[in-house]
């Protein structure tokens, strides 16, 4: 090796140039030192490294957690979007519905559905419309049956069987008007006396439409049957010439209606769907058959049956 201070060459393991006297520099303290800087620089190098490594899977991470949470987003939206297309297509559909459905069907239910173990049951239009309508027939078909049945009097083709009912007694009656004729009596009483040869003939102008009959009963009877005779029965040449009532208005007790006659000759019925309590009846003439020969309107015999 050499002096570094003279630059002569001196043994390898002098401690001293023996030339100047100078101190001589160790070749191994200077690979140690050598070594040891080429360590610093390794160590370095190796920490560079594993933060460039660290920094690097920080990013992979942070990217993927960015895209993961991206791509759930956008599946999240388009979930929702989905969705509410699907509930805006189903209330258009309903709004269909309700303008095909008359307003007062609609308007007999409220718009709920219905509810089961706390959860909504979702109806397509058509269900909750058939539900709809089948309850409001089953509401229908309960009002009928709650409602009671309407009283009426109607004319009936068959003879009934009054053999256990009781003909009510008439002790007076009295005619808004009466004919007049010389030798004969029209009273209104006599229409209650089963003879065929006698009647009641009103004495108005016309046909004596309007014109009434009043009656009383010995006691109170309810009223299911009432026969009469309409027209003139004395002869056939009555029967034809005079004319005989085609409909007429019977009241009797809390009840009032029409009824229409057929014009023959027989004896008509009319029966009282539901028994009217009653002690009296009224009678009047609203519309007739006319006769060939007089206007004058006749009744032959009334009677009145119930229990």
């Amino acid at each position: 090796m050499f002096c570094k201070a003279c630059g002569r060459k001196i043994d390898d393991d002098s401690e001293f140039c023996t030339y100047c006297g100078s101190p001589v520099e160790k070749k191994t303290e200077t690979l140690e030192i050598v070594s040891e800087k080429k360590q610093r620089k390794t160590g370095v190098a190796l920490i560079t490294a594993a933060s460039v490594v660290a920094v690097a899977v920080v990013s992979v991470v942070a990217v993927g957690f960015f895209l993961k949470t991206k791509a759930s987003k956008e599946v999240t939206e388009e979930i929702t979007v989905g969705e509410k297309l699907e509930e805006l297509k189903r209330e258009e559909e309903e709004k269909k519905v309700a303008e095909a459905v008359p307003e007062e069907i609609m308007e007999v239910f409220p718009e709920s559905s219905p509810e089961t173990s706390g959860e909504k049951i979702k109806e397509t239009p058509g269900e909750e419309l058939d539900r709809k309508m089948e309850s409001m027939q089953s509401e229908k078909s309960s009002a009928e049956q709650s409602e009671p049945e309407e009283t009426k009097a109607s004319l009936i083709t068959d003879e009934p069987d009054v053999s256990k009912l009781h003909k009510a007694n008439v002790i007076a009656a009295n005619a808004s008007s009466t004919i007049s004729q010389e030798g004969t009596s029209n009273s209104p009483i006599l229409l209650f006396d089963g003879k065929d040869a006698t009647n009641w003939q009103e004495g108005a102008d016309g046909y004596g439409i309007s014109e009434t009959i009043s009656f009383s009963f010995d006691d109170f009877y309810k009223v299911k049957y009432i026969r009469f005779k309409l027209g003139n029965w004395k002869t056939d040449r009555y029967y034809v010439g005079n004319a005989k009532p085609k409909t007429m208005t019977l009241a009797f007790g809390d009840y009032v209606g029409p009824v229409t006659f057929t014009g023959e000759r027989k004896v008509e019925w009319v029966e009282v769907n539901k028994a009217v309590k009653a002690n009296s009846m009224r009678v009047t003439i609203d519309d007739v058959y006319p006769g060939t020969q007089w206007e004058d309107t006749c009744i032959t015999e009334i009677m009145v049956y119930g229990e």
